[in-house]
């Protein structure tokens, strides 16, 4: 995957990337491992914690025609991401931005990148991948900012 690392770092992150090679990442210090298996303990934590925010994302969000939510039993799996369709998705995802809400882009569809692109063309795949934006689910969000958050979707629609 190359994307525009140095300006992840500096916060200016394009969630535009491109894949033109195939690699390989199955790497892993002993550090990240000492720290994942300590992870492990706190699972079920974590998983209540990212349950709950998308529980209350689904609550929120469902009264605003323009966002068509994922049907998930958020009970049974644990989210890493919250990924709703939007109508205006790349103006959403700008006013967000500007109101110091993270967001992002993910599952740009394989035809897409260098490596795979052909002819071949997926309308469906392309017209989803227009409209999905991940909206903030980490463990350490707090309530403020998850309501801050679905506030902005709601001024932003006119809701």
């Amino acid at each position: 995957v190359e994307k525009d690392t140095d300006k992840r770092y500096s916060g200016q992150r394009s969630w535009d990337f491109d894949v033109k090679y195939q690699g390989f990442r199955y790497h892993m210090s002993n550090i990240m491992a000492a720290i994942g298996i300590v992870q492990l303990d706190r699972i079920d934590e974590f998983r209540k914690k990212r349950q709950n925010i998308s529980k209350q994302d689904l609550k929120e969000l469902k009264q605003i025609k323009e966002i068509e939510l994922l049907n998930f039993d958020f009970d049974e799996v644990l989210p890493h991401i919250f990924v709703i369709k939007a109508q205006r998705r790349n103006k959403l995802r700008e006013y967000l931005l500007s109101n110091n809400i993270e967001c992002g882009i993910h599952y740009k569809p394989n035809h897409l990148h260098t490596k795979y692109k052909s002819s071949f063309k997926l309308p469906i795949t392309e017209k989803i991948y227009e409209e999905i934006l991940t909206l903030p689910c980490h463990f350490d969000l707090t309530k403020d900012e998850q309501e801050v958050a679905i506030e902005k979707i709601r001024e932003f629609y006119g809701k």
